[in-house]
């Protein structure tokens, strides 16, 4: 049977979440931290709070599995490790550091972030910080939009990124690799799988393109190559059984 605990206490700068199995959400608070924690003993479940960092952690041994709610205040900094839950925050967070071992990962806002997964989907709504990494055994990954030196690697899972404005390096062994809008370069490879990048703001194209035994296919009108100091778009895309594919984003 499963029971219900409150817990509370001041704003804190950063939140240190441990949670075997369940699920962690975290939502938004102006007036510290305030939540609940689910499950079968949840008075077993470690919970500190001072005016730094507010930590909760499930028993190391517990077989069954807590939900965890919690809002916490905007742009605070996030340390989650998982044994096989799921965690969503609808919070915007500073540097997020995440690992998991099973379970899906979404996040709306962060700054920096490292984040890996053994097993689930990563889906990140915007990286507005300066480098994000995502690393994932197997699931698919998307990113909403990135303004960081992003990198990215799946063993198997799909790979899209809506709008890109920074560096990124991807790959994956089996899966897909989808950039929508890129206005900054990057660098794709893929065992088995398609490749495809959207070049935006009319910005000239530097293209660097190899696929086996795929088929390359270029949809946007050669330029004249760019002038000292004007921007463009740099793609270095491999892929050893999968089309390539560009066009305007």
């Amino acid at each position: 049977m499963k029971s219900t605990r409150t817990v509370e206490g001041p704003a804190v700068r950063r939140l240190e979440v441990r949670i075997g199995s369940g699920r962690l959400t975290l939502g938004v608070s102006e007036h510290g931290v305030t939540g609940t924690v689910t499950g079968s003993d949840p008075d077993q479940v470690e919970f500190f709070c001072d005016d730094e960092v507010a930590v909760v952690s499930t028993p190391r041994r517990s077989r069954g599995s807590y939900e965890i709610s919690l809002d916490v205040p905007e742009g605070i900094d996030l340390q989650v490790d998982s044994g096989s839950a799921d965690v969503v925050s609808r919070v915007g967070v500073g540097a997020a550091r995440v690992r998991t071992g099973s379970g899906d990962v979404m996040l709306d806002q962060v700054g920096v972030l490292d984040l890996t997964t053994g097993s689930g989907d990563v889906t990140v709504n915007a990286v507005v910080g300066s480098q994000a990494r995502v690393s994932s055994g197997s699931g698919d990954i998307e990113i909403g939009s990135c303004e960081a030196a992003l990198q990215l690697k799946a063993a198997s899972g799909d790979i899209v990124v809506g709008d890109l404005r920074s560096l990124l390096t991807g790959s994956t062994a089996s899966g897909d690799i989808d950039v929508k809008r890129s206005s900054g370069d990057v660098g794709l490879r893929t065992a088995s799988g398609d490749i495809a990048v959207g070049i935006g703001d009319d910005l000239p194209a530097w293209l660097d393109l190899y696929t086996l035994t795929g088929d390359v296919e270029v949809n946007i009108d050669q330029a004249e190559p760019p002038s000292d100091g004007d921007p463009y778009v740099s793609v270095h895309a491999r892929s050893a059984s999968g089309d390539i594919t560009i066009t305007r984003g």
